[in-house]
């Protein structure tokens, strides 16, 4: 049966199109948001934490960070639960992958995707038409069925 929503929990996510992990890297002098950003192979892949609110909306942080757009890209920083953004997680139909998912802001027709499929790639957030973009698509995977060598 295909999942059709996430529950709270911690999981791995990779953009499907680059078949990359996300991860987040420091800004250049260590202070301010940190970029979302595709990880190069090879690198340790941090768990997400996807919290599921009574509205069916998502906070979403990483390392303790939580996920912000700012000026059309993904970042992540300390924030208060309260004023944290919540995102639209929608499953997206897919006969082999039970995983897959676009990540959308709730209240406007964009989302997150990556439209440069290589290392250190900062995910944007982009207006969505009638369909969902191919960079749009992320496997959004439980901790416990890939392990610590995501």
């Amino acid at each position: 049966m295909a999942r059709k929503e996430l529950p709270t929990g911690l999981y791995f996510v990779r953009n499907v199109q680059a078949n990359k992990w996300l991860g987040h890297v420091r800004t250049q002098w260590g202070v301010g948001p940190e970029k979302v950003i595709l990880l190069p192979d090879g690198s340790k892949t941090p768990f997400f934490h996807v919290e599921k609110n009574e509205d069916e909306t998502y906070v979403i942080s990483v390392s303790g960070l939580t996920t912000i757009e700012i000026e059309g890209k993904v970042y992540c920083m300390p924030l208060a639960h309260a004023d944290a953004p919540k995102w639209a997680i929608e499953h997206v139909e897919h006969p082999d992958n039970e995983f897959l998912y676009t990540i959308k802001n709730p209240n406007f027709p964009q989302g997150w995707t990556v439209n440069q499929q290589t290392a250190y790639a900062q995910i944007s957030v982009d207006p969505f038409a009638s369909t969902t973009p191919d960079g749009a698509v992320f496997e959004i995977s439980p901790a416990e069925r890939i392990g610590q060598n995501a």
